[in-house]
């Protein structure tokens, strides 16, 4: 499995430089023939601008649109955001929408496009079916660090496959973070991309993937054939412990020898290596294994849960983001949490725009924090 990684420090000379990128994986052309439908799917979390390393920046999709058509593909380009996001201001605040209508292509709402029902070593949901129709399927990831997941890259990117509120649903029914990992995996098997090509000129470190995150300079790209492979070297590059990324442990547990049979062409990674901050979480991922024999007894004393504070301007995006109805919202007053109902899903984490929300760790959690992962 090749990962090809390419130094860049900026969003100018963009289709040049994913065009170099993709080369060692055999270049555009080895998965791009005439005619083909190419769906295009960028991270579009949130409404915020590129500055903000939130969401995939315009300037990726609209390079890879430009080598499509030059192909002679049909490029198709579009997303489903968090439950509770409007899709025409994620679209419009993002730049996707002023890019598109400069491209002359249609950003395609995944909500409104019809999905077709899988079950995958028995997980059950729904693609979006303009993913499913399409020839080729091209991934564009955003680097960023996740407080349920620790890292959110390629194969996280894939969840947006998944129309509408049921990503929600997915996040009550599958609230045990191991289990989520493995959704995450039986959902790339169902969709897998063809070709995965991640922005990480600009990152997002600290409690992201929302706005609680923090933008930093990554300064590269990325791209392979594997979301797994590509999101380990990912990990190795901003300093982030595989085994606390979920589908990273389970997929190497799973898969032997995975990581030695990757291969780094480009960049080396020393030349760009940094350290990202983790979010406050991720601790959590190293403690459950040694908590496990004794979660019977004491798991009501284990959780992870949002606390508000006095940024918080009562937009309800977190309540409507909530899949367990765990939280109210009151013009004028801090959101009220029902901790027994809450999973730890971080929902409303991703979804709040002020920065409002911080994920915190119950007092035993707290006390088996240890040194530097």
């Amino acid at each position: 499995m090749i990962v090809s990684i390419l130094k860049h420090t900026n969003y100018e000379n963009l289709q040049e430089a994913i065009e170099k990128t993709v080369e060692p994986l055999g270049g555009f052309s080895a998965f791009i023939a005439p005619g083909q439908k190419v769906f295009i799917k960028p991270n579009l979390l949130s409404n915020h601008p590129p500055e903000d390393a939130i969401t995939t920046h315009p300037e990726i999709a609209r390079a890879v649109i430009r080598i499509v058509r030059k192909l002679g593909g049909i490029p198709i380009i579009g997303d489903s955001p968090a439950s509770a996001m409007n899709l025409e201001s994620v679209i419009t605040q993002t730049g996707f929408k002023k890019m598109c209508e400069e491209e002359n292509i249609a950003f395609t709402n995944l909500e409104k496009s019809g999905a077709e029902k899988m079950t995958i070593n028995g997980y059950s949901f729904s693609v979006a079916k303009p993913i499913i129709d399409a020839d080729v399927f091209i991934n564009l990831p955003k680097v960023k660090t996740h407080t349920l997941t620790t890292l959110t890259a390629a194969t996280k990117n894939l969840y947006g496959a998944i129309p509408g509120y049921q990503k929600a649903i997915l996040h009550k029914n599958h609230s045990n973070v191991g289990d989520f990992g493995k959704l995450l995996m039986a959902i790339n098997e169902a969709v897998p991309a063809n070709l995965s090509i991640a922005d990480g000129i600009l990152g997002l470190e600290g409690d992201g993937p929302g706005s609680a995150g923090v933008p930093k300079k990554a300064n590269f790209i990325a791209a392979s054939t594997s979301t797994y492979a590509l999101d380990f070297i990912i990990a190795q590059i901003i300093g982030v412990n595989y085994k606390t990324v979920p589908y990273l442990k389970e997929y190497a547990k799973q898969n032997r020898d995975f990581i030695k049979d990757i291969e780094i062409s480009g960049t080396p990674i020393e030349e760009i290596k940094t350290q990202f901050k983790v979010p406050n979480t991720t601790k959590v991922k190293l403690i459950m294994p040694i908590l496990k024999p004794i979660i019977p007894i004491v798991g009501k004393w284990i959780w992870i849960r949002p606390k508000f504070n006095e940024k918080c301007i009562s937009c309800g995006l977190c309540e409507k983001a909530c899949p367990e109805n765990a939280i109210q919202v009151k013009k004028g007053a801090l959101p009220i949490l029902n901790g027994k109902a809450c999973i730890g899903c971080c929902c409303c984490h991703e979804v709040c725009p002020q920065k409002a929300i911080t994920m915190t760790q119950s007092p035993l959690l707290n006390a088996f924090k240890r040194g530097p992962l």
